[in-house]
């Protein structure tokens, strides 16, 4: 299935397009506690993304008119996710809103000259494809599940963390650390 959590992010690449418009956006993002991550670029995770779709009529009241199209852009994303990104709750119109994202993207690409990235397509063509063949929405086919581990393997790595990863100290130790994550 078309990776949810990760297509989620796309919204990243649309706010590029939307700060090189309107560079106080970043200003006011951080005035709402919307806090960009130093990796991977420059980017808002996903409790930050979905705050923002939150917060989009108050960014519309604030954001110049110019900028309109990218308002409407991230609403049709916002709808998109809505549709399409839940735990079996597929709405019947997933389609409608997919296709009124692609209209409302393909303005932001004919007007401020914004890239379709890799996302943006998976967004765009395959995750209707996905829910017309499942008949069921992405949500519990997500890798929120395992992207979640991350942070617990982490927290539990750091008991056992050897450097030298050439050394027998740490294939021992890597071994002990995911026999804890895993019986814990």
């Amino acid at each position: 299935p078309p990776p949810g959590l990760h297509l989620f992010l796309a919204l990243n690449h649309i706010l590029k397009g939307f700060l090189e418009q309107w560079p106080a956006l970043r200003e006011w993002l951080e005035g709402h506690s919307i806090i960009f991550m130093d990796y991977f670029g420059t980017t808002l995770e996903g409790p930050e993304c979905s705050k923002l779709l939150r917060l989009l009529d108050e960014l519309e009241r604030d954001s110049p008119e110019h900028c309109a199209p990218f308002i409407t852009n991230m609403r049709d994303f916002g709808d998109v996710i809505q549709a399409c990104f839940k735990t079996n709750d597929l709405r019947p119109d997933y389609w409608d809103a997919i296709n009124k994202f692609k209209a409302s993207f393909k303005v932001l690409k004919d007007d401020f000259g914004i890239t379709e990235t890799v996302k943006i397509h998976e967004i765009s063509v395959h995750v209707g494809e996905w829910c017309d063949e499942n008949q069921t929405s992405l949500g519990s086919y997500s890798e929120h599940e395992v992207e979640g581990i991350h942070s617990t393997f982490t927290k539990v790595w750091a008991n056992y963390k050897v450097k030298d990863i050439q050394g027998e100290a740490f294939a021992k130790n890597w071994y002990l650390a995911n026999l804890q994550l895993n019986y814990e």
